[in-house]
């Protein structure tokens, strides 16, 4: 299932922190308890700001899925804001979107993903993230890839990688 958080795509309203995270929670809960698929089914997957969204919802003590995938994402909105506008003062910034601490708490299976080339988010982002998470954890890293670019330059190995994640995760 591919959600378009409030703001986002087609769907109406105006995006906040609290509000992202509670979309996904409802997009967990329709999958769970309306679909009736078992959470040992699911592996969430989450890029970019989703990233954020997605080790949020795998963070929270009534969410057990099989595995958690987080491609091309930050450690947290304050350290973003540092990157691109370095004498931004981080309590200025409210949205928190605090990845990093949150991963810590995450322990199911985790697959990041991320390429040195990425303009957007910085890969040493991402392999803080990496590093901060308990096992069992793997890293994926594309050399040449921009932000948007994963799937397309990535190619085979990119989706070899996905699908042999996935595989382990839901036949375990």
């Amino acid at each position: 299932m591919i959600i378009d958080y409030r703001g986002y795509g087609r769907s109406e309203g105006k995006p906040d922190e609290a509000g992202l995270y509670r979309d996904a929670q409802a997009a967990w809960d329709f999958v769970i308890h309306d679909k009736s698929v078992a959470e040992q089914r699911v592996v969430i997957f989450g890029r970019s700001l989703g990233g954020a969204v997605a080790i949020d919802l795998a963070w929270r003590p009534s969410v057990k899925p099989a595995g958690l995938i987080i491609e091309s994402s930050f450690t947290s909105v304050p350290d973003m804001v540092r990157h691109m506008i370095a004498i931004m003062p981080r309590l200025l910034v409210r949205t928190k979107m605090d990845s990093l601490s949150k991963i810590t708490g995450v322990t199911v299976p985790k697959l990041f993903i991320h390429s040195r080339a990425d303009e957007i988010i910085p890969y040493d982002q991402g392999r803080r993230l990496y590093d901060a998470a308990g096992e069992p954890k793997q890293f994926y890293t594309l050399d040449t890839a921009g932000h948007n670019e994963t799937e397309m330059v990535g190619g085979e190995p990119y989706f070899n990688t996905l699908h042999t994640f996935i595989t382990a995760q839901l036949s375990s």
